[in-house]
């Protein structure tokens, strides 16, 4: 397995709150670089830059595609996760416009997610309120699986665990983890030892 690792944090409806608490609660010394699978650009708000800026080692930079995605230290795809009606309304149109001409949003996550495994030791946490379909992904997650990497579903209040969770982490092979609990696990795998998730009580 990779040394390397990389954080994707992929956020879907509801998701940018979550992505703010997540960056706002690691350490200032946090050395991992992030990708972030963003829902819309115009979800990034001021409090998710000044999270990024308490980071040291990581800056904010928004792509129209992947082509850099393994360029810099924090990387951001600010398109929708997949083709609904977000409440957003015609803002979600008008970033789909922004894509090539018959490009798939969700294909599009998958192709950067990918990427990032050819390099990387990937962590993907899956961070949604009503929106990201976990199975949108399932060739992505499938991949990283095979990989041997770490994939953590965000379930807290206000965030719907899967009818069947229990049996989905066996079968699916994905942790679902409160936010805290993200934050806490990601900032203990920064000093540079591999905390196993699964090792975790309660996991």
């Amino acid at each position: 397995m990779l040394d390397n690792k990389i954080v994707i944090l992929a956020a879907s409806l509801g998701g940018p709150a979550l992505v703010n608490e997540i960056l706002s609660g690691l350490n200032p010394s946090f050395d991992l670089p992030i990708l972030v699978l963003q829902q819309m650009e115009s979800d990034f708000s001021e409090p998710l830059t000044q999270a990024w800026s308490k980071t040291s080692g990581l800056r904010l930079v928004r792509l129209s595609g992947e082509a850099d995605i393994l360029s810099g230290r924090a990387y951001v795809i600010p398109y929708a996760a997949y083709p609904v009606i977000s409440r957003q309304g015609q803002g979600f149109y008008a970033h789909c416009r922004a894509l090539e001409p018959g490009e798939n949003v969700i294909r599009q996550w998958e192709r950067a997610i990918e990427a990032c495994l050819k390099k990387y030791e990937v962590i993907l946490v899956l961070l949604s309120n009503a929106g990201l379909d976990i199975y949108q992904l399932d060739e992505s997650l499938r991949v990283l699986r095979e990989a041997e990497g770490l994939i953590i579903r965000c379930c807290s209040d206000g965030i719907e665990k899967d009818r069947n969770s229990s049996d989905n982490a066996n079968d699916s092979g994905w942790l679902e983890m409160d936010i805290n609990q993200i934050v806490e696990y990601l900032n203990r795998i920064s000093r540079g030892k591999f905390v196993s998730a699964r090792d975790e009580p309660g996991h």
